[in-house]
């Protein structure tokens, strides 16, 4: 076992990445992007940095309407964040209409072109200017994207193209200072995150989203969280699924205590990490520094290794689950890719917090991307848990709002 800290610095002022072997990987201050465009992976997400006081909104008007984009009745508009619970759910991605509408543009099947067809408002972060802002598209490999004045004076245009981030999940850029930003490490070299983000917390029977300090996993990770554990030195995993969202982790294995004025760690719990290379590690959370250090201090433990190695991505014949939009309020729409034999056929299961099955869907398999929409709207709002019980109970957490 292994005591490690992890600093993200006063007033949590970086993201760091972090590899369960090797310790730290790389340091970046976590505000100097706004937008970024996912690299690898097949959901095309766009990323805002809204935990930095950047706001986006879905905007009514069309690409045709770019000329003539104005913010009145914004205050109806719906505000954008980020899932929080997988990397394909960008705050651009939010509200697809059809099963190859990615919320920010169309999948055109025959070409293989995404083409951009909303516009949002973004209000700068730390008292800046409202914006405009489209996706052109992302074709050949390229991101475009046009941003102005809301009244149509400074417009400038950006590209990021994949090629010059291969290997890394996402390419960063900064509309401020009109510049990309290449501040993620290679996806191979990290397996959680440390950094803020924004997450949907219930006040009043509301889901209100709110920034949060805490940990991320990467999208070929996978992990439970353990709870109530008797004896924290057991390495029984067990009774447990392994998860896919990407915050099994979290925020929530700390509270702050007003009463001594910090930080105190919830006890008899203990989360487990499965790599994308297979090995498992525990790890338990010691202390948290709060905003004056911003340290993370944790025991970490190498508790089984895989001798054998399993594919980048794979989770149990799924390559790359994802779910959008989440939160969803009609329908969700479950993207996989199948690595698995032909005409295999499994029932998609919908379970409440209870653990009761809410809905169910058989699904035809065929090797390759495939995507279904499930309809969700008789749920109640709250959080849901959607799994594939004959390929390994590969499971992910969505909400309804």
């Amino acid at each position: 076992m292994v005591t490690d800290t992890v600093t993200v610095g006063a007033q949590y002022a970086n993201q760091v990445w972090y590899s369960l072997p090797n310790g730290d990987v790389k340091s970046e201050p976590k505000d100097n992007w706004d937008i970024a465009f996912q690299i690898s992976g097949i959901a095309a997400s766009i990323l805002a940095n809204t935990q930095k006081g950047l706001a986006v909104y879905q905007s009514p008007y069309s690409v045709a309407d770019w000329a003539t984009v104005d913010t009145a009745g914004i205050i109806g508009w719906n505000a954008l964040h980020n899932s929080d619970t997988s990397w394909d759910g960008g705050a651009l991605n939010a509200y697809p209409d059809g099963n190859f509408d990615l919320g920010w543009g169309t999948y055109d099947l025959n070409t293989h072109y995404i083409t951009g067809d909303s516009v949002y408002i973004l209000k700068l972060a730390n008292g800046g200017a409202w914006k405009k802002l489209k996706i052109d598209g992302l074709i050949s490999g390229s991101y475009t994207f046009t941003w102005a004045n809301i009244d149509g004076t400074n417009e400038q245009n950006g590209t990021v193209a994949k090629s010059n981030y291969t290997g890394k999940r996402f390419a960063y850029f900064s509309l401020v200072n009109n510049t990309s930003v290449d501040r993620e490490p290679a996806s191979n070299a990290w397996d959680l995150t440390f950094t803020k983000y924004i997450a949907p917390l219930y006040s009043q029977g509301e889901l209100i989203p709110y920034g949060v300090t805490g940990i991320l996993q990467n999208s070929n990770a996978t992990a439970i969280k353990a709870y109530p554990v008797n004896d924290l030195s057991d390495n029984d995993y067990d009774n447990y699924l392994f998860q896919t969202h990407i915050n099994v982790l979290g925020y929530d294995w700390k509270w702050y205590n007003s009463n001594i004025g910090g930080y105190e760690i919830e006890d008899s719990t203990v989360y487990f990490v499965k790599r994308g290379n297979g090995d498992i590690w525990k790890v338990t959370f010691l202390d948290f520094g709060g905003s004056i250090t911003g340290d993370y201090v944790f025991n970490k433990e190498l508790i089984y290794t895989n001798t054998v190695g399993i594919d980048d991505n794979k989770v149990n014949g799924l390559k790359t689950l994802g779910l959008y939009p989440n939160p969803a309020q009609n329908n969700i729409h479950v993207v996989y890719n199948f690595n698995g034999d032909a005409g295999q056929i499994s029932n998609c299961q919908i379970r409440d917090a209870a653990g009761r099955i809410v809905e169910e869907k058989s699904l035809f398999f065929q090797p390759g991307m495939q995507q279904t929409s499930i309809d969700v709207s008789s749920l109640q709002p709250g959080v849901y848990l959607i799994s594939f019980p004959t390929l390994g109970n590969t499971t992910t957490r969505f909400i309804v709002q």
